[in-house]
């Protein structure tokens, strides 16, 4: 199964914060996520991983 990717405003709504947080959280290296071009991408796993505190 693929993985979906998220975009940070994607994420910034399933963890009911805002998108600039969770540039810092990626820039903490808190979440893991990666930039295509300009635009940084999450993996639902990923943000799984860090709502449950991995």
């Amino acid at each position: 199964m693929e993985d979906k990717l998220l975009s940070v405003r994607e994420a910034a709504a399933e963890l009911g914060c805002t998108p600039p947080k969770v540039l810092k959280l990626i820039r903490q290296s808190k979440l893991t996520a990666s930039k295509v071009g300009w635009v940084w991408t999450i993996r639902r796993s990923d943000l799984e991983a860090y709502k449950s505190g991995e």
